[in-house]
């Protein structure tokens, strides 16, 4: 799986940069493309970067679509499995979950499928089909 992951990381990497140009760093696009790829960099073992990415784009998605928007929520459970793999991150993680879950719970219901996955502690991920143009 390793193999595979680096060369996954290649075209989020790329697509990042070209629907950054494209639509801008705020856009949701752009956002759900940052939370894939700083998963990529989890699975790969590149904790520091996964952290680092899920922390810029959980700020993004808080500045540009609001503190509740489920993109935001989900932005901040993905850096609290990121926090939870680096030293002195556990604290920071526990608050973060219990805050994301709570919105989650609110804004999607307890039993929806992405609060049921964070509550279960399983790494959000993005599903995108862009429409066409």
């Amino acid at each position: 799986m390793a193999a595979q992951t680096r060369f996954a990381v290649r075209p989020l990497d790329s697509a990042l940069a070209d629907m950054t140009a494209a639509v801008g760093e705020r856009h949701p696009w752009t956002l759900g493309i940052a939370l894939n790829t700083a998963a990529t960099y989890h699975v790969m073992g590149r904790y520091q970067d996964a952290c680092a990415m899920s922390r810029e784009t959980a700020l993004a998605a808080a500045e540009s679509l609001g503190e509740r928007h489920p993109l935001t929520l989900l932005a901040q459970i993905g850096l609290v499995a990121d926090l939870r793999t680096i030293r002195g991150g556990l604290d920071e993680a526990a608050v973060i979950e219990e805050v994301a879950l709570g919105g989650l719970t609110a804004v999607l219901g307890p039993e929806h499928p992405e609060t049921v996955a964070a509550r279960n502690r399983t790494r959000p991920v993005w599903d995108f089909e862009p429409l066409p143009v």
